[in-house]
């Protein structure tokens, strides 16, 4: 049973019904499959599969009765222990050792190689970007003023579940950041070392979903 999963999907739930709830009246069906969604792999996370353990059923033991056997007499005779004869041991006195001199050994001088450091930053991969050549490449590309306004409200809420653990406000604080900046570079730098390590976008779940996000951000710096 996989108990950390299990929270974060607790997490999602409650954060998407919390969305719901201010419009009961207007629920996306796109809600209603995310919230679907979630609860199922909540459901598969506490489903565990049992094989029923085949008891043996005891066989009875046959009790065979033992006749008792005569103990057999024992015969102890008395033996009467013949003096030891003590010898004397003159103790024996070492001679002295000679004065050993230790002569110092040569100390080895170990040169030690510099270690090379991989200064490759393991959210590289997650900003990697092709130039497309089709018109819908250059039109996916066009650029954008405003993060703020550049998602609809199904996407949104679908982006600060998968990659804001549901968190509304650090989204909305994330876009506004992110306006600021002067270029995709400074972006880069900081969602790599805030966002993207905080909420682990290198999870194999949320990879695919980070770099759609990031694409979209690359945007603003066109």
């Amino acid at each position: 049973m996989d108990l950390h999963k299990a929270k974060i999907l607790l997490d999602k739930i409650n954060s998407l019904h919390r969305n719901i709830s201010m419009d009961e009246n207007h629920i996306a069906a796109i809600e209603k499959d995310l919230m679907l969604n979630y609860i199922r792999q909540l459901y598969e996370c506490y489903l565990i599969e049992n094989s029923p353990v085949s008891k043996e059923t005891p066989v009875a033991k046959k009790q065979i009765r033992e006749e008792p056997r005569p103990k057999p007499k024992v015969v102890i005779e008395e033996s009467i222990p013949e003096p030891v004869a003590v010898k004397k041991v003159s103790p024996v006195v070492p001679p002295p050792k000679p004065r050993v001199v230790e002569k110092p050994k040569p100390v080895r001088v170990v040169q030690q190689k510099e270690k090379v450091i991989d200064t490759t930053n393991d959210f590289d991969l997650l900003f990697e970007h092709k130039q497309g050549k089709e018109l819908s490449d250059k039109l996916s590309a066009l650029p954008i003023k405003d993060l703020t306004k550049a998602m609809g409200l199904n996407e949104k809420i679908f982006t600060i579940n998968e990659l804001f653990d549901g968190d509304k406000t650090v989204f909305e604080e994330t876009m506004l950041a992110l306006n600021g900046l002067r270029n995709f570079e400074e972006a880069k730098t900081f969602l790599s070392n805030h966002i993207a390590r905080q909420y682990n976008w290198m999870d194999k779940s949320k990879k695919k979903k980070a770099k759609e996000f990031i694409k979209l951000i690359r945007r603003r710096y066109n």
